[in-house]
């Protein structure tokens, strides 16, 4: 059998860092997608992972319980790269040996590049390694036909997954990325789909608000989200009553944000994410962590110049920024200006479908 899935990544439309206190969030899956494909080994005992980053091969054994045995030797780079995927392939296959299917051996190809800038390689910070899990996941439960004996359905995905994800990131972030590369469309998101608190997540799928014009504007620098979630909770540790007090007033407007998308209120919808912007900024100032940063400054100014409302999209210091418009006018003057400072605008599309087969084919 060959297998090939396909998952697209994210964009955090609002409600970065208030999602990890309770807050709603809103994500949109975008059409950049990591392709994961699987087929049958050329060897008995032997399994092999190749991947669009790397020209060597990682190949090993595959226990009866899913168990990864290197073959290949791996530095310490090389170990950091291969770490998403390799947690994934043993969590799945272990839980696929639990339910008595053999785990035969199989070569995985795993492409990213649509989630790196093709000039130098720079991460878009667009959900991949969340991407991966899934694609990994995916795939594994399909190539041995185990899928309807593993997961009930995409929420049960979903709960697998995350407890994957975070495990392998070091038991950091909301699950946000996740939920968009499993449900696809845009969704308000709450930390509470974890924990079976929430059911599925509230969708609008490939909708945006009616005569409301986005753009998604790389900044050029990549950033880690796992180190600025890590100065964040430094922070929350030396200054408590401050982090409190910016993410109650994140998380009401998310909230506000959220209500206003789902029921097509283009005006208050706006003004929360202008306020967000301000209420980060002011954060970012006095934390000192660098989440607007200069250059999400300076594309501000230039959104507002244009006459639309702009903030990060993620963890904020670099990657990507959205800006909104009413008129398409407005977007096109943004564009040029933003041309003129050496800044792209990168069109993304929303991605109505979560993770999907692009082919099964059966020997």
């Amino acid at each position: 059998m060959n297998i090939r899935i396909k998952v697209p990544g994210k964009l955090i439309v609002i409600g970065e860092y208030a999602v990890l206190e309770g807050a709603n969030a809103l994500v949109a899956a975008v059409d950049r997608y990591v392709i994961v494909s699987v087929t049958p080994s050329v060897k008995a005992n032997f399994c092999q992972i190749t991947s669009n980053l790397d020209s060597m091969a990682f190949e090993f054994r595959l226990t009866n319980r899913g168990k990864i045995q290197p073959i290949t030797v791996l530095d310490r780079n090389r170990i950091k790269s291969l770490k998403f995927a390799i947690t994934a392939i043993e969590h799945i296959c272990y839980r696929i040996s639990n339910a008595d299917f053999s785990l035969s051996s199989f070569q995985m190809h795993i492409d990213t590049a649509q989630f790196y800038t093709t000039e130098n390689k720079n991460k878009f910070g667009l959900g991949s390694s969340a991407a991966l899990t899934v694609g990994i996941i995916g795939a594994l439960v399909k190539y041995y036909a185990a899928e309807a004996h593993i997961f009930k359905d995409k929420l049960d995905l979903f709960r697998f997954a995350i407890k994957i994800h975070s495990h392998a990131q070091g038991n950091r972030g909301s699950g946000i990325d996740v939920a968009a590369s499993i449900f696809g469309g845009v969704s308000v998101y709450n930390i509470g789909l974890i924990e079976g608190i929430n059911s599925c997540p509230q969708q609008q799928a490939g909708k945006t608000l009616a005569d409301l014009y986005m753009m998604s504007i790389w900044t050029g620098v990549s950033i880690s989200t796992r180190q600025m979630l890590s100065k964040i909770e430094d922070f929350k540790r030396e200054d408590y009553s401050e982090y409190k007090e910016t993410m109650g007033a994140l998380k009401s407007l998310s909230d506000k944000a959220c209500i206003a998308y789902m029921n097509n209120d283009k005006r208050n919808f706006l003004k929360t994410i202008a306020d967000y912007y301000t209420v980060l900024k002011k954060f970012s100032q006095k934390s000192k962590i660098s989440i607007i940063s200069d250059v999400h400054q300076k594309i501000a100014g230039l959104i507002h110049e244009a006459g639309g409302v702009y903030k990060p999209s993620g963890a904020g210091g670099g990657d990507f920024g959205l800006a909104f418009f009413e008129e398409n006018d407005a977007k096109i003057r943004a564009e040029n200006l933003l041309r003129k400072n050496n800044y792209k605008s990168i069109p993304l599309k929303i991605e109505p479908n979560g993770v999907t087969t692009i082919n099964e084919l059966h020997f």
